[in-house]
């Protein structure tokens, strides 16, 4: 019985984390230079104190997130981070995987992102910052 307590107390905390953070949008391909020009959008639906995340793309490269936030938050990388086919995003806390997108491609440069929509991506126009504007009828991945 101490087990199966034990174990509804974890899934408990695990899905607290898993709702109240999520990868929201990713700008893998924009127009002109990639390099401070690619972005990762997170969103939470409490405040959210990033000590201990981090994320990684499919090349197993990491980046350690600070701040605090809540709604929206945009992480700007400095160089060309994502690559423009076979790339994801993966988030984790303390180590622990929380979540990780589909594998994206973008051979295009411009003003498309792919966007979390109702359980699924969607590669459509950059909300950057705001609330993903999911239409029915676009291309989802």
């Amino acid at each position: 019985m101490k087990i199966l307590w034990i174990f509804i107390i974890v899934a408990f905390f695990s899905i607290s984390y898993i709702s109240a953070i999520r990868i929201n949008e990713v700008e893998l391909n924009p127009s002109g230079s990639d390099s401070g020009n690619e972005w990762i959008e997170l969103y939470s639906t409490t405040e959210t104190n990033l000590s201990g995340f981090s994320i990684m793309n499919n090349d197993g490269e990491e980046i350690n997130l600070s701040g605090l936030f809540s709604g929206y938050y945009v992480y700007i990388l400095d160089k060309q981070w994502l690559d423009n086919s076979d790339e994801k995003v993966v988030l984790y806390k303390e180590g622990n995987l929380l979540e990780e997108t589909p594998i994206f491609e973008d051979s295009k440069n411009g003003d498309f992102t792919f966007n979390f929509c109702n359980s699924s991506w969607i590669f459509m126009e950059s909300s950057k910052g705001e609330k993903n504007k999911c239409q029915i009828g676009r291309a989802h991945v």
